[in-house]
């Protein structure tokens, strides 16, 4: 009995051991100034279907490079998706459903070890809303106010009151209702709407969106040949830009005694030099630029 007990007393302390030096290993797994993932949580906490997610993440970086992202997602334990960045869109997920998310961190050079997110479970939607959306969409630089538009699921309650907030770029803006005027945005900018549905003394969850601000090159409905005396052909480009951006008109390249007016877009090209390319350039005012050639006289 002595024996079989100093038997077990030594095989406990092996597989203290052994667990021990596993763990150890794991440590020496991670190189020196790796990033290191202290915390991460999905957010919002209590998510709804149709709905875009994320990941707020706490990490040490000790090399000081940029921090990379890459999140594996799973949905009641079974790998939905995985890439880089840390949102994630809940379409088609119903209530009940538990999503979690495993993150790495990259400086570039070095990975952190995958770091697990507690598990959030998608919430019901309290007042009926299957999604959110910013119109006119795409929204462009000369766009004066966007409108956030929500859709409700059939059979929601006809008492449904909506409060908004909007940011651009990360930095609160002062409307609280739906529609938000702009101005001076710029293409890349960001602009955020939270709407929160209530229905009497009930709050559903907050639906977030995001649109980034596009600006597009000008577009040439037509180039005509306006007039023509005994030495000159005077062309026109019909040019507009989609964000309502003035424009303007440039001589890219073509023969001598040939002239662009900026403004107008007349181009006068001498009768001496019919037959020879013309080539115009309208841009507006953010920077974008089309080209367009002109057979003169042909």
């Amino acid at each position: 009995m002595r024996c079989a007990r100093a038997a077990a007393g030594l095989l406990a302390a092996l597989a203290a051991l052994s667990a021990s030096c596993g763990r150890a290993g794991d440590q020496a797994r991670l190189e020196p100034g790796a990033p290191v993932i202290r915390s991460a949580a999905i957010v919002p906490a209590e998510p709804l279907a149709n709905s875009a997610v994320s990941v707020q993440v706490a990490a040490d970086n000790p090399s000081g490079r940029p921090l990379h992202y890459r999140a594996e997602w799973f949905v009641d334990g079974r790998r939905a998706a995985s890439g880089d960045g840390l949102e994630f869109q809940t379409h088609g997920l119903a209530p009940g459903a538990k999503l979690m998310a495993r993150v790495t961190a990259s400086d570039g050079t070095l990975d952190s070890r995958p770091f697990e997110t507690p598990e959030a479970v998608i919430a019901e939607n309290l007042a009926g809303i299957d999604s959110l959306a910013i119109v006119p969409s795409p929204v462009r630089t000369g766009t004066g106010t966007v409108t956030a538009r929500p859709f409700f699921a059939p059979g929601a309650p006809a008492n449904i009151a909506m409060s908004y907030r909007w940011n651009v770029n990360g930095k609160d803006a002062p409307a609280t209702g739906p529609d938000l005027a702009l101005s001076g945005v710029r293409a890349g900018d960001k602009i955020t709407v939270e709407a929160t549905p209530r229905v009497g003394g009930r709050s559903g969850n907050p639906f977030r969106l995001h649109a980034i601000v596009v600006n597009d090159a000008p577009v040439v409905s037509s180039i005509t040949l306006a007039s023509q005396d005994q030495s000159h052909f005077h062309y026109r480009i019909a040019a507009s830009d989609p964000d309502n951006d003035p424009v303007s008109f440039h001589l890219v390249s073509g023969p001598a005694g040939v002239s662009v007016d900026g403004s107008s877009g007349t181009i006068t090209v001498p009768i001496a030099v019919a037959g020879q390319t013309v080539r115009v350039r309208i841009t507006d005012t953010a920077g974008n630029w089309i080209e367009r050639d002109i057979g003169a006289g042909k």
